[in-house]
């Protein structure tokens, strides 16, 4: 299940074989914060909105002719979303870490561990927002 959160601007779209880059913050279904791509301040680290990030961006292509290396709801959700846009996501065990080394993966051991030990038993909730296309 999938929430327009923003509509992004321009003209390109998500697509097929062509490289995109995300930012992601990741949460169980009963919302207990998991990790993020971004929202470190370090002033004050955390961002409101979407908790304290300590991982990478996700860089991907598609469904392209690459072996996958995102969780298959994440793959679904993008294609469409324009720069700047953003969704969020509510994948179900059989679209989410399926396999080991499928990203959004946390950083550290700790937050790794929270995945690692729920991904077959509950949803997991997304929001992405699209900062590249073409990379």
């Amino acid at each position: 299940r999938t929430l327009e959160l923003a509509v992004g601007k321009g003209t390109e779209c998500c697509a097929e074989g062509v490289g995109v880059v995300l930012d992601w913050s990741l949460r169980r279904s009963n919302g207990y914060f998991v990790d993020a791509s971004y929202g470190i301040d370090p002033s004050r680290a955390m961002d409101e909105k979407f908790g304290v990030g300590l991982s990478q961006e996700l860089r991907f292509v598609p469904r392209g002719a690459q072996k996958s290396t995102v969780i298959e709801g994440v793959r679904e959700a993008v294609m469409g979303m324009r720069v700047g846009g953003s969704r969020r996501i509510i994948v179900p065990p059989s679209l989410g870490y399926t396999s080991d080394n499928l990203g959004p993966m946390p950083g550290d051991w700790g937050r790794k561990r929270q995945v690692e030990r729920f991904k077959n038993r509950e949803e997991f909730v997304l929001e992405i927002r699209v900062k590249r296309i073409g990379d």
